[in-house]
């Protein structure tokens, strides 16, 4: 007969046990606090702040004064709709581009197909503020396509009117240039996984090779074409880079452009600026609405079946050499032209339009024995290195329990953690910069206040690369070391660690990378005592030097090209996907 439990034993065990849950769950508990400091003050400071009108004080009146402006601006066609025209426009010229290149490198048999690939992270790898630079310097005043078509006019007696990029037009140009690749990345893949014997039917149905792309390819593609159109009128509406380079020389604001000159007025308009902020964030969490629902019907018009699928080539006779002609045209274009003209303009003493002579390495010698540039640099990779460690260490928290958690629990945290995507990234400097400058801490203007912004923006980056790698480790594995006294602690650096630590290196280093460079957020929280890369190429580019600019802009592009090209070489070698 079993003798009875001691009742003072049970509840010794049964309290025992419950401590241990709690102190099992202490990581996720912590990590939620975290994401809630991050995200929380900065939201209801910037949604306070588009309610007041005059200075970030107590004393400020509440009003709706702020939404009026905006509402007005909306009218007479100011920022908010060059916003909407300039994001869209500039989708559509990446769409077109991507989707075009994808066609070639995927479906066809041309020659060097493979160089889309390169082409696409040759882009990549050039920042956005060192892209615009860059074409300023061809197109601009002077620029050297403008010098070679006037040349080539005169030469046949013709009028010739110089190209403006310091306009509307200009602006989606070169936007849509740098987005190319996210088009063409995010529709490679749909194109080549198109199944051959659904256009083979068509076309022995009697049906044209132009009915089978329009009835059969392309509304199997059409989800993937949403999605990416989606994705990248989002991108367009936060950025920044262009707008300033580009489109404030020719007085085109957005509203990215907007917010900033409203933060740099006398006194500044805080209130304003949130106000623009506030509608840029609804903008934004509508197209992420969208792009959440269109990717989640993606299913219906899936093709690759595992019964009888087969991709195809099309073997085409001499359009292919037609098209590597095209592919040779968006290497010269996208790549070769920015890259060679920032090269020539910066080994120059003095840039004065096309010439070979006084031609010398002064300025980069000049720029190294600046203090304040190698300052940026070990700045902006200290920043950057930091801010990754930590997106990396939180992301692995996260995806444990949003892979091994409740249903409802992975829900609550996948919101959360990607909830920062809400934050156009000049939106969140001013949320940050409005939340902490109040504070008696005394972190805005330094390195804490970068880090703080890098974490909450990159997030999301860092959790879909460590999430990736988390729903490859069945949950047998941590069952059968449990079973065998292992502690949680041994489980997760013994087991789960070397098992994801390809995602976590790719993670850390494209979120290094895309951190080291960032631009929209920094521009509002940097000082003196704190500078980094791009606000600080801002400053060399508004003071006139165009040579110490493509200086700069080059050893950018040297320094963290490699790691482009270094996170894509991980994450292809691996299977990881860059998005």
């Amino acid at each position: 007969m079993a003798l009875p439990e001691n009742p003072s034993h049970t509840g010794t065990s049964t309290a025992s046990r419950v401590t241990a849950a709690a102190l099992a769950r202490l990581p996720l508990y912590a990590v939620i606090l975290l994401l809630l400091l991050l995200i929380g003050p900065p939201l209801i400071s910037l949604a306070i702040s588009s309610f007041q009108t005059g200075a970030m004080t107590p004393r400020a009146e509440w009003s709706f004064a702020n939404y009026l402006t905006v509402a007005e601006d909306v009218m007479r066609g100011g920022p908010v709709l060059n916003s909407v025209i300039f994001a869209l426009g500039s989708s559509f010229v990446a769409l077109a581009l991507g989707g075009f290149l994808a066609f070639i490198v995927e479906r066809t048999n041309t020659p060097m197909r493979g160089l889309g690939y390169f082409i696409a992270i040759a882009v990549i790898a050039i920042p956005t503020a060192v892209y615009a630079i860059a074409w300023t310097l061809l197109l601009g005043r002077g620029g050297l396509i403008n010098i070679g078509l006037a040349e080539l006019f005169d030469a046949f007696g013709w009028s010739f009117r110089p190209i403006r990029i310091a306009s509307l037009g200009g602006m989606i140009f070169v936007e849509g240039l740098s987005f190319m690749p996210i088009a063409f990345l995010l529709l490679s893949g749909p194109i080549r996984s198109m199944d051959r014997s659904l256009e083979e039917a068509a076309l022995v149905s009697g049906a044209s090779a132009f009915q089978v792309l329009r009835r059969v390819s392309a509304p199997l593609l059409l989800p993937s074409i949403i999605a990416v159109l989606l994705l990248t009128v989002t991108r367009a509406l936060e950025a920044y880079a262009v707008p300033s380079i580009i489109g404030m020389p020719g007085r085109v604001l957005v509203m990215t452009t907007e917010v900033y000159f409203s933060t740099q007025q006398l006194p500044p308009q805080y209130g304003l600026a949130s106000s623009y902020g506030m509608v840029l964030v609804l903008l934004v969490v509508a197209l992420l609405y969208l792009y959440t629902s269109v990717t989640a019907q993606s299913r219906r018009f899936a093709t690759v079946t595992g019964k009888g699928f087969e991709t195809s080539i099309i073997q085409f006779g001499w359009p292919r050499y037609l098209f590597l002609g095209i592919l040779l045209v968006y290497l010269i274009i996208m790549v070769l032209l920015p890259l060679l003209i920032l090269g020539w303009a910066s080994v120059m003493r003095f840039y004065a339009g096309p010439t070979f002579t006084g031609l010398g390495f002064g300025q980069y010698k000049a720029l190294l024995n600046y203090p304040i540039v190698i300052k940026a640099f070990t700045n902006s990779i200290f920043v950057s290195a930091i801010a990754a460690t930590a997106i990396m260490a939180i992301s692995v928290v996260v995806s444990w329990y949003t892979v091994r958690g409740a249903p409802q629990l992975r829900r609550a945290l996948d919101l959360l953690i990607t909830f920062p995507l809400v934050f156009p990234g000049i939106v969140l400097g001013l949320a940050l910069m409005q939340t902490y400058a109040q504070l008696p801490i005394g972190i805005y203007g330094t390195q804490a206040i970068l880090i703080i912004a890098y974490v909450t923006r990159f997030i999301p980056w860092g959790y879909r690369y460590s999430h990736t790698g988390m729903l490859q480790i069945h949950p047998e594995l941590e069952e059968a070391a449990l079973l065998s006294r292992a502690s949680r602690f041994q489980v997760g650096t013994m087991i789960i660690a070397p098992l994801i630590i390809i995602h976590l290196i790719a993670g850390w280093t494209y979120v290094f990378l895309i951190s080291a460079r960032e631009l929209e957020t920094s521009v509002l929280l940097v000082s003196s005592r704190s500078p980094v890369i791009a606000p600080l190429l801002l400053d060399i580019y508004s003071s006139g030097s165009i040579p110490q600019v493509s200086a700069f802009s080059t050893l950018i592009f040297l320094t963290f090209g490699s790691l482009a090209i270094l996170v894509y070489a991980v994450a292809r070698r691996y299977g990881i996907q860059m998005r």
